[in-house]
């Protein structure tokens, strides 16, 4: 029997814009960007071939109140990487996909076999009481190519914090 997925209890607001700069930063820096390439915000432009989205906010899904009034959260900020192509053939597909796979694996620490990928020594520092656990990743997949020609390709990621108050 599968274990249910919890479902959200609240939003931390506060959290959203502190946790999405945080991820802006630390998706910029993975080792596997050419210099000339950054990863924005919901926003292609400039021939930038790389964003992460967000449409969930910053989501609380346990809380806990102790005898002093201090709270203490179990937090995610669910997020997608996406990464638009125009080669739309067998080969361009692959270098999609082992390049968001490499992007995974490199955020959510896993081992790889790439010297130039090592995971972050650390997530960034978050300020509030706020505190990076643990990044997880879901299947990568292409949508439908565009009449244009492009593909997007997406990596669900999932970033999980605690928020003490």
């Amino acid at each position: 029997m599968q274990k249910e997925e919890p479902k959200p209890i609240g939003e931390d607001v506060g959290g959203f814009e502190e946790i999405t700069q945080a991820v802006r930063v630390l998706l910029n820096q993975f080792p596997g960007l050419s210099e000339d390439e950054e990863v924005n915000f919901e926003t292609f432009e400039d021939g930038n071939n790389l964003i992460f989205s967000n449409d969930s906010g910053a989501l609380v899904y346990n809380e806990k109140e102790d005898v002093t009034g201090g709270v203490s959260q179990e937090c995610r900020y669910p997020f997608y990487l996406v990464y638009r192509r125009t080669l739309t053939t067998e080969r361009g597909k692959l270098i999609a996909y082992q390049f968001l796979d490499t992007f995974g694996k490199w955020l959510c620490k896993e081992p790889t076999v790439y010297e130039h990928t090592k995971p972050p020594a650390e997530y960034p520092k978050l300020s509030g009481g706020r505190k990076i656990t643990r990044i997880r990743r879901n299947l990568i997949y292409g949508q439908d190519p565009a009449e244009d020609g492009t593909q997007d390709w997406v990596l669900p990621v999932i970033v999980e914090y605690t928020n003490e108050f």
